[in-house]
């Protein structure tokens, strides 16, 4: 239920649990060997790519029913106990898979096929509110994706090359409304090595990358160490410059969604609406009328309690909620 009155200020976590990034780059650049580097991570392989992986929580996935079989898992407190962070290796596969799925579900071959233009809205649908309800757990996420190199044009109409995720333009608007960090992988020859992985958090005309952090390290080495200090590092200057503490009170923005996402079980909030019911019922008869004409405002038609179904819980906590109040 959501309580205002309670509300607290959101304080920035200075680890990368619950947070969202997408990092891309060329093949061999260690992209998946970065998602088996975060703590409690579940890597979700939708292409190979993981045999050397030793140790790493792989649940391959070769099509979106597998993928939807790990969503109902998630939920499950002892998976939640579990794995802290999901990867998406790669991003680009997974936005095919659910748009076969999409197909399949409509008997077509492709979403251009399904009448009035609803193949993408519908694929589109699919692919948010999927991911959005991994992040509504609670759970970091990380998406990989291979790097592309696509024309653009500057203000003067004049063309130019620049490396981006691979990502098809829905997919990665998606991705890209959600994640808090963008990072383009590069080899580059040091004094020390040859061909060693660098993260790029700040993009030029180059390359496209960026985050949310005002005060990131523009490029770092490519590890999770790496990132959580960047990460870290950059909370505390803006905690800094704002003149806030770690320690002041608030809730941290990793748990924000989780508890946000916790609800009452289908029975005890059929109960709580009985009670409410029987006690505004009580101080006066016409409150029943005031609550069932609120309830058919809500659910569409004239309803009572013992009609309402557990498939209708969200409308049911609104009249509990009007109930409460009264």
């Amino acid at each position: 239920m959501i309580d205002l009155t309670n509300l607290e200020p959101v304080r920035i976590n200075r680890s990368l649990k619950g947070k969202y990034l997408l990092v891309y780059g060329e093949p061999k650049t260690g992209k998946t060997t970065l998602l088996s580097q975060f703590p409690k991570s579940l890597i979700l392989a939708f292409e190979p790519g993981y045999n050397a992986l030793d140790g790493a929580m792989v649940q391959p996935i070769l099509k979106w029913t597998d993928f939807k079989m790990v969503l109902a898992q998630l939920a499950m407190p002892e998976v939640m106990e579990k794995f802290d962070f999901i990867g998406f290796d790669t991003a680009d596969i997974a936005y095919n898979m659910c748009e076969k799925y999409i197909c399949m579900q409509n008997r077509v071959k492709e979403l251009g096929d399904i009448p009035y233009g609803k193949g993408t809205s519908l694929c589109t649908s699919e692919f948010s509110d999927s991911i959005r309800e991994i992040a509504n757990l609670g759970y970091g996420l990380c998406f990989v994706s291979h790097s592309t190199e696509k024309k653009f044009q500057n203000e003067k109409g004049e063309e130019y090359n620049r490396i981006v995720p691979a990502l098809t333009a829905r997919p990665y608007g998606i991705i890209n409304k959600m994640v808090d960090t963008i990072g383009f992988i590069h080899r580059e020859n040091t004094d020390t090595e040859k061909n060693k992985p660098f993260l790029y958090l700040r993009g030029n005309d180059n390359f496209l990358a960026g985050s949310r952090f005002r005060y990131i390290a523009p490029k770092i080495d490519f590890s999770y160490e790496a990132i959580k200090n960047a990460v870290s590092d950059a909370v505390d200057k803006q905690r800094e410059m704002n003149g806030t503490s770690a320690n002041e009170s608030g809730s941290e923005e990793n748990d924000y969604f989780k508890k946000s996402s916790q609800r009452q079980d289908f029975v005890s909030l059929m109960s709580e609406a009985q009670g409410e019911w029987k006690r505004l019922v009580d101080i006066s008869k016409d409150n029943a009328t005031v609550i069932l004409d609120f309830a058919e405002s809500i659910f569409g038609q004239r309803t009572k309690l013992s009609e309402i179904s557990p498939s209708q819980q969200d409308l049911l906590e609104l009249v509990v909620e009007k109930m409460k109040s009264m």
